[in-house]
């Protein structure tokens, strides 16, 4: 298929193996050659169902155009022949590496870059370009090679570490206007929380785990606290929920049948005090306290609001209080609610902004409520499970009627 592209006008190449390639890569790395026109070009596998040998990444060193690379997914033997590459003066501006166990890299010779960005952990001794203006970590453990960078603009880390003064540093980068901060397990978030308020450029905080991961009570109120302060905040992803943990209130010791659950907290007071607040998510896992998420509806700059987490703490009600009072929405999840009547999709119709509604858990009963949805005149997004129940002539006649509205 390679051989039949046009090797001289080609400017963007997205490969994606669902089947393997053998282990020498070296005639795909003839035919990536061929392509010198190419200025994106992206290479990956299919859910780690094959692999892809590293050998073929020396045809890169050939493509004197290409400014953006995205390696991703499962890749064998990629390590010394991607250091390699990266040695050279390639002329790339944008570089993504997806790779499960990357090598120790040194990018000092790549003078054109401008963003980077790595899934797994970038490891000790790596060297970073100098004038890099955007980068993203997603497992950081260790923050020295990053405060190194005094051209970075925008930053974003998966937090690994519980030292509040290695986060502290990153204040210092002079020219940082954008620090996002993203946290997957409880001890790193308690632990760091109470720098966050000391870091103006904070203004993107996601803080998610799984459920064998959901803090203790007194780590909650931390990252809560923590929360609060940052008053500049403008995106907010926050798994809802504690464990018990310490002493009961009564000073006995935590029942053991409880201490692995976790327990419905009340935050949404707390957040409706982020007034600069444009994007707020609730996860899934999450435990939110029934009518609790009615203290949103003082966020009224909320363009995206996802609740997909939010169970049986959202319900009709809710959800209608939410639509009259958030009028700038573009983008609203639903997913997993209980809207048992559907009755808040009449304040939802009137939702002018709205091009994402994410609904499940509905069925024949409600297809009359969900055709108020035509009202809608910017909606292009309606995402509803697999077990909706709502037969595809009303979906069809739903979208039917949201393009003739648009005539």
């Amino acid at each position: 298929m390679l051989a039949d592209l046009p090797a001289h006008s080609l400017t963007a190449l997205d490969l994606e193996f669902q089947l393997s390639i053998g282990a020498d890569g070296r005639a795909l790395s003839a035919l990536l050659a061929r392509l010198s026109s190419l200025q994106q070009l992206r290479l990956s596998t299919v859910d780690g169902c094959v692999s892809i040998p590293g050998s073929c990444v020396a045809g890169i060193a050939s493509l004197s155009q290409l400014t953006q690379l995205e390696l991703a997914g499962s890749w064998k033997e990629v390590g010394e022949p991607l250091q390699q590459q990266l040695q050279q003066p390639l002329p790339l501006r944008r570089l993504k590496l997806r790779l499960p166990l990357p090598p120790r890299l040194n990018m000092s010779s790549l003078t054109s870059l401008q963003e980077f960005e790595m899934s797994s952990e970038l490891r000790q001794g790596s060297v970073l370009p100098a004038q890099l203006q955007r980068l993203r970590l997603h497992d950081c453990s260790a923050t020295s090679g990053v405060t190194a960078l005094q051209q970075l603009q925008q930053l974003s880390l998966g937090v690994h570490f519980e030292d509040r003064e290695q986060l502290l540093g990153l204040a210092q980068l002079p020219r940082l206007r954008l620090l996002a901060l993203n946290y997957s397990a409880a001890a790193p978030a308690a632990a760091t929380a109470p720098a966050w308020q000391q870091l103006p450029q904070l203004q993107e905080l996601s803080v998610v785990f799984q459920y064998v991961d959901f803090p203790r009570a007194q780590q909650m109120e931390g990252i809560l606290a923590g929360i609060m302060a940052c008053t500049q905040l403008t995106k907010l992803e926050l798994a809802v929920g504690h464990k018990l943990g310490g002493q009961a209130a009564d000073g006995a010791a935590d029942d053991d049948a409880d201490a692995g659950r976790v327990f419905p907290i009340a935050v949404c007071d707390s957040l409706a005090d982020l007034a600069r607040l444009r994007s707020l998510t609730i996860p899934m896992p999450s435990w939110m306290v029934p009518a609790d998420a009615l203290a949103l509806t003082a966020l009224t700059a909320l363009t995206h609001l996802d609740l997909s987490g939010a169970g049986n703490g959202v319900d009709d009600l809710v959800a209608s209080a939410l639509a009259c009072s958030l009028k700038q929405l573009r983008h609203l999840d639903l997913t997993f609610c209980q809207l048992e009547h559907m009755a808040c999709m009449a304040a939802i119709s009137h939702l002018s902004e709205l091009t994402f509604l994410g609904l499940i858990r509905v069925g024949e009963a409600y297809e009359r409520a969900l055709m108020q949805l035509t009202n809608l005149p910017c909606l292009q997004r309606l995402s509803l499970s697999q077990d909706v129940g709502v037969s595809e002539d009303v979906i069809g006649g739903i979208y039917a009627a949201m393009r003739q509205r648009r005539r």
